[in-house]
């Protein structure tokens, strides 16, 4: 690090930033560091080297001193003859090992619990991500002051502005135990030990483990070889790469190929360790359907769309073809690297990713996807600027809003987006109520209600419009998905603490699934006109814990109001 601040002051201006947003964050809940995915990535650390077991079911009860009794881990699967295991992949929590072994430390000189969740191991897990953060950025910088030969001023200048203006910001301070700052740091990595490259066997060893580790941490991320082109520049030198890998037997290919496939097999031995077998998969119930990819909305559309909601990357598109014109190998291997990453990432079941922040599987392919605005600043350098500051000060803005709740934490709609854009109101008036479909085969489908009457709600209707399913034992599927249409009314007032329930359970134990969320997409819908809305949920019934469904309206807030053509449907999927 001393090299990084004393060669780049720019970055030591960038560290403390930085440390001064997390100031700003560290006055949030600290529990809330390790969030959603990211439980399931840390999970790993305590139950292998505090509590030493692969079921997770004493890191299981710490959880809950921490997140609540109610809370369930969403990250166990289990096996057939009823293991648990871990689903998702450990390359996070091999990243955060030397973080996790300092709070471990520092927790035992001074007598703090050693449980994995205590203040000090979330505070090191927020140091950690911060790190990679910084990392990543130095190495993005580095490679793109190789790569161009620009001017060093405009290089750094260009980094700042694109962390401000790209969802690195919120997945770096916010959303940190996500995976990807991680893969950006990794992807840093990989650049810039091709850019730096020396024909050597270490050479050869350290992009085997790069590409390991980028595996471990998000399998499709491996994809990250097709830049390989790209940062070879020409057909004559991606040639000589390959023939310098593959030359002598293939002895260098095995120099990477063998450290990759050792670092690969801890995901085998912890599946062997975990469950018995060798292969498992851990996605149960989700997957890729690569004959029907959502291309137009991962790039286009209000919800997650990659220009819509990153429009830096607009400058991307206008960079390309100047390159094209350049160095046409160049931007055709740069296309080709995007366009794969493209279709493998729209082809996800869950094609929306319940995204924050855009689409949120590109957060660390923006490592490479920002090159050619470079192009743009050599040719254009003030209107270049001119809109690179513009997005940037969107990108902190939205941050603004998205740390203090003002907006809704993901996925946004053509009604809303340009609205929130200037709402500053404490009370963020909408929600995003749309889920995914499940990926699979639909096994049955219930429809438990269907009232297409006019029903109208006044303060002293409590409940309203309820079922009940009950599902055989045969009937039991992987994913439930919940869908419920309607047509709305309200009065000339804001519309809130209307609830749909979901109520999910097992008769013969204590499993249990509740979830409600509010029947509004913006709180100022619907006065006195009809307004016909979707709202859909899904549940992973992995472990064939339910059997019984409850869902009604609930009037918490004791309004008045009026609902038509009301329906429910229940879809069993596998």
């Amino acid at each position: 690090m001393k090299l990084i601040v004393k060669n780049n002051v720019f970055f030591f201006l960038l560290t403390i930033i930085i440390a001064f947003m997390t100031i700003s964050l560290l006055q949030k809940d600290e529990v809330g560091i390790i969030q959603s995915d990211g439980k399931g990535y840390y999970a790993y650390l305590p139950a292998l080297l505090i509590h030493h077991e692969k079921d997770f079911v004493k890191t299981i009860e710490v959880e809950q001193q921490y997140f609540g009794k109610e809370y369930q881990p969403t990250y166990l699967n289990i096996t057939e003859n009823g293991k648990n295991y871990n689903k998702y992949f450990p390359g996070v929590a091999i990243l955060q090992t030397p973080f996790f072994l300092l709070a471990y430390f520092i927790s035992y000189l001074i007598g703090a619990p050693i449980d994995g969740y205590s203040t000090i191991f979330q505070l090191f897990f927020l140091f950690g991500g911060l790190i990679y953060t910084i990392l990543g950025l130095y190495f993005f910088q580095r490679s793109l002051s190789l790569y161009f030969s620009e001017k060093k001023q405009l290089i750094q200048l260009f980094t700042l502005f694109a962390y401000l203006s790209t969802p690195l910001m919120v997945y770096s301070l916010e959303l940190i135990s996500y995976s990807h700052i991680y893969s950006f740091f990794l992807f840093g990595w990989f650049s810039f030990s091709i850019l730096h490259r020396k024909n050597n066997p270490w050479f050869y060893v350290k992009i085997g483990i790069i590409l390991g580790l980028i595996f471990l941490v998000r399998p499709t991320n491996v994809l990250v070889v097709f830049i390989l082109p790209f940062l070879l520049k020409t057909a004559p030198h991606f040639k000589e790469f390959v023939h310098e890998t593959f030359a002598h037997r293939g002895k260098n290919f095995w120099f990477s190929f063998l450290p990759f496939l050792a670092i690969l097999s801890l995901q085998f031995l912890l599946w062997k360790w975990q469950t018995g077998h060798w292969m498992v998969h851990s996605y149960q119930g989700e997957g890729f359907d690569f004959l029907h990819p959502h291309l137009f909305n991962a790039l286009f559309s209000f919800r997650i769309g990659l220009f819509i909601l990153t429009p830096i990357l607009l400058l991307s598109g206008v960079g390309i073809l100047m390159l094209y014109k350049e160095n046409r190998f160049s931007a055709i291997a740069w296309s080709v690297y995007f366009l794969i990453n493209l279709w493998v990432i729209s082809s996800w079941w869950c094609w929306d990713y319940e995204s924050y922040f855009g689409n949120r599987p590109f957060t660390e392919h923006l490592f490479f996807l920002l090159f050619p605005i470079i192009v743009l600043l050599r040719k254009s350098p003030k209107i270049g600027f001119s809109l690179i500051l513009l997005f940037s000060l969107i990108g902190c803005l939205r941050f603004y809003q998205f740390r203090n709740e003002i907006i809704i934490p993901q996925r946004f709609t053509a009604e809303n987006y340009f609205t929130s854009l200037f709402y500053f109101n404490p009370d963020s008036r909408w929600q995003f109520t749309q889920s995914c479909r499940p990926i699979g085969k639909e096994k049955i489908i219930f429809y438990p209600l269907t009232q297409l009457e006019e029903t109208k709600l006044t303060p002293e209707n409590t409940f309203a419009l309820g079922s009940e399913i009950h599902l055989k034992e045969d009937e039991k599927g992987v994913v439930y998905h919940f869908e419920m249409e309607m047509d709305k009314k309200v009065n000339n007032v804001p519309f809130s603490d209307v609830l749909l329930v979901i109520d999910a359970f097992d008769t013969d134990s204590d499993k249990h699934f509740y979830h409600t969320f509010e029947l509004y997409n913006d709180q100022m819908e619907a006065k006195n006109n009809w307004k016909h809305l979707i709202f859909e949920q899904n549940l992973h019934d992995i472990k064939k814990e339910y059997d019984t469904f409850k869902i009604y309206v609930w009037n918490k807030g004791k309004k008045a109001f009026s609902l038509k053509n009301v329906s429910y449907r229940v879809l069993v999927w596998e």
